[in-house]
């Protein structure tokens, strides 16, 4: 493999493992592209869900990203908390501004009276 490629990831991954907010920023940035394209795809799927169902999918992602081999990674997401050195950090709270999802519930999934 591009020797410069491992070099730079290490760096990457061993930043995601010390550093809560690079780790909370990716995390974020990879779940907003996942709700954007849930809008796209025109996903009939509630605010609150679908925002929950993207930020555990990243960071699923990134947990596996950084795991390190040869020990258990350091820092990891749990049910939407950042765990860092036993340091437990709340999931940030919906944005208020956005009314909560109308419509039946089916299972898991909110079908909105709109769409």
């Amino acid at each position: 493999m591009n020797e410069p490629f491992v070099k730079g990831m290490k760096i990457v991954t061993k930043s995601l493992r010390e550093d809560e907010d690079y780790f909370r920023a990716w995390q974020a940035n990879i779940a907003m592209a996942f709700v954007d394209e849930a809008r796209n795809q025109k996903a009939r799927i509630g605010f609150d869900l679908l925002h929950n169902i993207a930020n555990t999918a990243a960071s699923n992602f990134l947990n596996m990203l950084i795991k390190e081999k040869e020990k258990k990674a350091r820092s990891t997401i749990s049910e939407g908390k950042f765990i860092k050195g036993g340091k437990n950090i709340p999931p940030q709270s919906p944005r208020p501004d956005k009314p909560k999802a109308q419509g039946a519930k089916h299972g898991n999934r909110i079908r909105s009276k709109n769409v």
